[in-house]
């Protein structure tokens, strides 16, 4: 079974939980309950064969926190589109998206818009360096909860305490106290701090 949580799906395994109607599917595990919820429907659970590659999959890239620099480089060197959005490209590494995009370029000291063809390798090694240490310490926290995501416990995660840029445009910079900047990049809603991140 393959499942995708996509924005708002969970896995939830908790004692004394009472399903209610988000819940699309339940499975039962040696008598352990463990439920699929989903407040806007848009995650998938897609059954495969044993040992079978889903298709779901061929477009997908390595996970970023396999990713090593020489297939790095020939996946993003050269590309022309701003970096937020290369990173945001599950085909060129799965695992980052909006949030953790914004906290790696800042922590890498790159603008949102600036083309991987226009940034030189130290440049390009520090970006998959900050994303591997965003989504390492994401993961250590428990993810990052808004509104909906909990953990197969049901537990929030706690990341968010954590974050430098994302949802806090017009906030000041923790590093340098500018004000954050908030535009939208690749079609999607971007901060970055316009000092550290010149």
């Amino acid at each position: 079974l393959m499942i995708h949580l996509r924005m708002t799906g969970q896995i939830l395994a908790q004692d004394g939980y009472i399903p209610d109607k988000h819940v699309h599917v339940r499975f039962d595990f040696d008598g352990q309950p463990v439920y699929y919820r989903d407040i806007r429907k848009f995650g998938r659970l897609v059954l495969v064969e044993d040992g079978e590659h889903p298709a779901a999959l061929d477009h997908v890239g390595p996970d970023m926190l396999d990713v090593r620099w020489p297939q790095w480089r020939d996946r993003v060197a050269g590309r022309k589109a701003p970096i937020k959005a290369v990173l945001l490209d599950q085909g060129v590494a799965a695992g980052l998206g909006n949030i953790y995009v914004d906290e790696s370029l800042f922590l890498a000291r790159v603008h949102p818009r600036a083309r991987p063809c226009d940034l030189d390798e130290a440049q390009l090694r520090e970006v998959l360096k900050r994303a591997k240490q965003v989504l390492r310490l994401a993961i250590r926290h428990g993810g990052t909860t808004f509104m909906n995501f909990a953990n197969f416990h049901g537990k929030p995660g706690n990341f968010r305490r954590k974050l430098r840029v994302y949802g806090r445009g017009g906030e000041d910079c923790r590093d340098c106290g500018g004000v954050l900047e908030k535009g939208e990049v690749g079609g999607r809603g971007t901060v970055w701090c316009p000092e550290c991140q010149g």
